[in-house]
C-alpha cells in the first residue's frame, strides 16, 4: 500500500513516467508474485512504465553469483535475470491480467530477446500442458503488445532484434555516466546508433524518439 501511495504521488507531483525495478527474487518474490499487483495496477492505470534493471553488487540473489564474483557475475546476471523477468511477466500472466501495464528492460542489450521469445513461445505450443500453461496467448504476444528492450549504440545484433521481433519494441541505453559510456558520449552512444547502416533511417527514429514517446507516455 505504502508503495502505491509512492507511485500515485511521484506521478501526480513529480510527472512520474517510469519506476526502477529488479528482476532478482527478493524474499522469496519473483516478478509474477501476486503481492506485487497493486504496484503493476496502479502502474497501468497511471500510466508509468515498469522499467526492469539488473545491478552488479547487491545482496539480492543473482544468476551466477553462485559461481562468479566481480566479472563472471557481472557478464551474466544481466541478460540472464532479464529473460527471467521476462518469463515472468510475459509467460506468467502479469501482462495477460494487466493489458495497459508498458515494460521496459533496460541496459542489458538486446540480443538475448529473438532467442527468448522463440524459446518461450515453443515451450508455450508444445509443453505448456494443463497448468502449465498459464497464459491465453503465446508469450511473444505479450511481449509485443506492452514490451519494449533498449540496445547498445553499437551492439552487432541489433539488427537481428529489428528482423525478428521489430523495431517497434526497441529503444537505446547510452549507459551514462558508467564508465562503459564516458568519453563516448554522445558521438560513440547515440552517434554510432545514427550511422549503423544496417539500422534503416526509419528504424533508427523509431529507436530514438518513436519507441520512448510510446513506452513513457510522453506528451510532445
Amino acid at each position: 500500500a505504502r508503495a502505491v501511495e509512492e507511485l500515485r504521488c511521484a506521478k501526480e507531483k513529480l510527472g512520474l513516467v517510469g519506476i526502477f525495478w529488479r528482476p532478482n527474487k527478493l524474499c522469496g518474490r519473483t516478478l509474477s508474485s501476486p503481492d506485487y499487483n497493486p504496484v503493476y495496477e496502479a502502474a497501468a492505470d497511471l500510466g508509468v512504465a515498469v522499467c526492469v534493471h539488473e545491478g552488479a553488487r547487491t545482496v539480492l540473489e543473482q544468476c551466477g553469483s553462485d559461481r562468479y564474483s566481480e566479472f563472471g557475475r557481472h557478464i551474466a546476471c544481466h541478460p540472464l535475470e532479464q529473460m527471467l523477468a521476462s518469463l515472468n511477466l510475459c509467460a506468467d500472466g502479469v501482462l495477460e491480467k494487466f493489458p495497459k501495464l508498458h515494460v521496459a528492460y533496460l541496459e542489458s542489450g538486446c540480443g538475448w530477446v529473438p532467442f527468448w521469445l522463440e524459446r518461450m513461445d515453443e515451450h508455450w505450443e508444445h509443453e505448456g500442458q494443463g497448468q502449465a500453461k498459464t497464459t491465453h496467448e503465446k508469450p511473444s504476444y505479450y511481449f509485443k503488445r506492452q514490451c519494449w528492450a533498449s540496445c547498445e549504440a553499437g551492439e552487432e545484433l541489433a539488427p537481428v532484434f529489428i528482423e525478428h521481433v521489430g523495431a517497434d519494441y526497441l529503444t537505446i541505453a547510452t549507459d551514462y555516466p558508467h564508465s562503459d559510456c564516458i568519453g563516448k558520449f554522445p558521438d560513440r552512444t547515440v552517434g554510432d546508433l545514427t550511422k549503423n547502416n544496417r539500422i534503416s533511417t526509419e528504424a533508427r527514429r523509431k529507436i530514438l524518439w518513436d519507441n520512448p514517446v510510446r513506452l513513457y507516455g510522453l506528451e510532445v
